[in-house]
Formats: C-alpha cells, sequence, structure tokens
C-alpha cells in the first residue's frame, strides 16, 4: 500500500467517522397515533378510518371488518387535497353509512363502558341496571404495569349489529405509547349473561 493511497483510506474513515458522530443517536421511537373513525359500507363488511401517526404520517385506512386489517391505505400527502383523497376513498369502497357515535345505542337499549382490570381492559355491556361482559383486550406493558387505557369512542353500524371502539392507552417508557386504536366487533347480545 502506498503512502497515498493510505492517507485517502484515513481521510475516507475520518470522514465517515465524522457524518455518523453528527447524527443524533436513535432513541427508541415512541409510538403517538390518533385515530378518526369516517364510516361504514352499507352492509358494514368495511369501515373508514383516518389514521394521523407521529412516525410515518397521516393516510386514511379501509379496513376489513371481520379480521380489523387493512384493505386499502390513502397516504394524505398533500394536506389540500385531503378532502378530495376522502371523497375518493369512499366512492371507491362505497362508504356510505357515517355511523352513529356514541356509548349507547341508537335505539338507547345498551351502553357500552370500559372497565380497567389491571393488565386487562374490559368492555361491558349495560341494559338498565344489568352488565355483561363483552370483550377484553390485553394492554400494553412494561416494568412499571400496565398501560392506562380509556374508551375514547363507539361507532354503531345502522343495523347496531356492528360496532368499531376506539380505545386509547397510554404507557410512559422509553417506548412509550400514546395511541389510539380501533377495534370492530359484532354486537350481538342474546349470548350475553346480564347480571
Amino acid at each position: 500500500m502506498t503512502r497515498s493511497s493510505i492517507s485517502i483510506s484515513t481521510s475516507l474513515v475520518a470522514a465517515v467517522l465524522c457524518i455518523l458522530a453528527s447524527r443524533p443517536l436513535l432513541a427508541g421511537n415512541d409510538l403517538k397515533r390518533t385515530v378518526e373513525f369516517l364510516g361504514f359500507t352499507e352492509n358494514a363488511d368495511k369501515y373508514l378510518l383516518k389514521i394521523m401517526d407521529a412516525n410515518i404520517g397521516d393516510f386514511f385506512s379501509v379496513r376489513a371488518f371481520d379480521t380489523g386489517k387493512q384493505v386499502k391505505s390513502f397516504p394524505i400527502e398533500i394536506p389540500k387535497e385531503e378532502k378530495k383523497l376522502l371523497e375518493e376513498a369512499k366512492k371507491a369502497f362505497k362508504i356510505t353509512d357515517k355511523g352513529t357515535e356514541g356509548q349507547t345505542s341508537p335505539d338507547e337499549r345498551y351502553s357500552i363502558i370500559g372497565v380497567p382490570k389491571g393488565d386487562k381492559f374490559q368492555l361491558n355491556v349495560t341494559r338498565g341496571e344489568r352488565s355483561a361482559k363483552f370483550q377484553t383486550i390485553n394492554l400494553a406493558s412494561n416494568d412499571a404495569g400496565p398501560a392506562k387505557a380509556m374508551l375514547k369512542c363507539v361507532y354503531w353500524s345502522k343495523d347496531l349489529k356492528r360496532i368499531v371502539v376506539i380505545i386509547h392507552q397510554t404507557l410512559v417508557d422509553e417506548n412509550g405509547i400514546d395511541a389510539d386504536e380501533a377495534r370492530p366487533y359484532e354486537f350481538l347480545v342474546g349470548g350475553l349473561n346480564f347480571k
């Protein structure tokens, strides 16, 4: 190896180290997400959300009701075109039922309530003075304990047979959570044990 090639190699290594040293160290990523419900299809087999995620940006998400999995994503790349993009998503997937928001069903017969139970979050259904367990959700947790959770909102389909609930979890940590999560459920009260 010649003296000039050693000099070039040393300069190159120094330049790479300088670039790496000037970059900030990547700490743990916090999950910060807000979810907004935007509607069901006519038969409620799909639903539409707007997701505002601090790490990956804002987008509209069409989800299959039976799995809760995303069918199609519409990234909101140009904020001033958001309304047009929303109309395109609604038209493409026939999102026509905006849903009825409220913890109490539109016919006022039932209410959904959220109850923290240690590392679980219990969704219960009330009917008058009586209540029944409906769904149990596992919460994120760390050494300090489980996330704090709250029922943010409930959306009912026209036929009142399907709901989408939005739950908010907060967990303070190096990889903290301050995020909404949408969960779809069939609202079948026939098998519930009201006490």
